[in-house]
């Protein structure tokens, strides 16, 4: 084989390598939320228009399971409650627990959604299963607090606060909702 021959064998032998990492494995690893292929889907900075949109790009209706669609579509879940669309929410949430049944990020969006059309027992219930999955997540002990409060459980809401604040003691929210509630940390 003399070198133009190797030459044009290695550019296609990189060729495929290249589109099997980009359009078959890539799509199977889980994007860590906040990578830069997700970011935009997963920031909660942005409008919920903008998030649902770059949430929408990461999702095709045939797509395998995997860690990183259970994410995208759990964000877009959440985006979809904070824009008004319960309905829409609904389905992102029914198709994570259709390939992952105890599925934490789930249960949070479940219980996000249940906070939005006050329904608070069903809300605590959902971040109640969210916390068993993902205990070390301070803001799933804030949320859980949240709606406590509106349950009027002001005992177990502050437990949960000062949970959540035991993971990050510099979580801004937490802090706020305890001061208001007239407790010291």
């Amino acid at each position: 084989m003399n070198f133009g021959k190797a030459s044009v064998f290695i550019a296609v032998f990189v060729g495929a390598i290249f589109v099997l990492w980009e359009f078959v494995l890539l799509p199977m690893i889980d994007p860590a939320p906040g990578s830069g292929r997700t970011r935009a889907c997963h920031d909660e900075t942005s409008s919920p228009k903008s998030r649902i949109s770059a949430c929408s790009r990461h999702i095709g209706d045939n797509d395998p399971p995997s860690y990183g669609l259970e994410a995208v579509l759990c964000a877009r879940a959440k985006a979809h409650v904070d824009d008004g669309q319960p309905d829409k929410a609904k389905a992102d949430i029914a198709r994570v627990f259709a390939m992952y049944p105890q599925s934490s990020c789930a249960n949070s969006a479940s219980g996000r959604m249940f906070l939005a059309e006050k329904k608070y027992e069903q809300a605590m219930a959902a971040y109640t299963k969210a916390i068993e999955g993902d205990s070390t997540s301070m803001g799933l002990w804030h949320q859980r607090a949240m709606a406590r409060l509106q349950m009027s459980d002001r005992e177990g809401a502050i437990a949960d606060l000062r949970r959540a604040l035991s993971i990050d003691p510099a979580f801004e929210a937490s802090r706020r909702e305890l001061k208001k509630l007239g407790v010291e940390r």
